[in-house]
């Protein structure tokens, strides 16, 4: 989570990098910019890489009426945990409002 850094994607734009992509560019360069679907799609390929069922979730951020933001969501001894790789120094917010994919 420390080798990236948000960066949001520029206004009328959404960009989504792959897994591959970041890793190599941490690789050389030590870090790579990304916003929340960048920083979601790293981590959960990596946890499903070692087993871990993950998914990314969409969730409201900061009192929004809509999703504007997405976590991962990972089942652990029966209750389902979100994970927020943007929230590096806190830790994850209790979104209530989640919109997960059937």
């Amino acid at each position: 989570m420390r080798k990236m850094v948000y960066l949001a994607d520029p206004d009328g734009g959404e960009f989504i990098q792959t897994p591959l992509v970041l890793l190599n560019t941490i690789g050389l360069k030590g870090f790579a910019y990304g916003d929340c679907d960048d920083h979601v799609v790293l981590l959960g390929a990596m946890l499903v890489s070692i087993g871990i069922p993950a998914r990314a979730v969409a969730v409201k951020l900061h009192g929004s009426d809509h999703y504007n933001h997405v976590v991962i969501d990972y089942p652990y001894q029966g209750q389902s945990i979100l994970i927020d790789p943007c929230a590096k120094n806190v830790p994850t917010p209790a979104y209530r409002d989640r919109l997960v994919a059937a």
